[in-house]
């Protein structure tokens, strides 16, 4: 299809149809576009507006070993066994909460030793 832009001299409304003529639906979630009318969300902030699209939508936790890696720890990190029992989620969590990521104080130490020997 090939796409002009809006013609000079036509009124709002003529302009209007040749818009309307030329609009597709395009769904990001499967990548494919429709030359159907689609309908608009509004942003009222509630998720039940007539008229809206939802999708079914949850909310996943990251584990506390997806969490170690995000912060450059080895897996199981923070499992210490205690009384040789795995430690429960919630003390990983407040651990690596409470961590500073090990790549990011590597290289603020290595620039911080290059500063001071006169490298930088």
């Amino acid at each position: 299809m090939n796409i002009s832009p809006i013609n000079q001299g036509l009124t709002c409304s003529q302009n209007a149809a040749v818009v309307q003529k030329i609009a597709v639906g395009v769904d990001m979630y499967n990548l494919t576009t429709s030359q159907e009318s689609t309908q608009t969300i509004r942003g009222t902030g509630h998720i039940d507006h007539v008229g809206g699209v939802m999708q079914q939508m949850a909310v996943r936790r990251l584990t506390p070993v997806e969490c170690e890696r995000l912060q450059g720890f080895p897996d199981k990190y923070t499992d210490i066994l205690p009384g040789g029992k795995p430690t429960p989620d919630g003390p990983r969590y407040k651990a690596l909460g409470n961590s500073m990521a090990v790549p990011v104080m590597r290289w603020i130490g290595e620039r911080i030793d290059a500063v001071e020997k006169g490298m930088l």
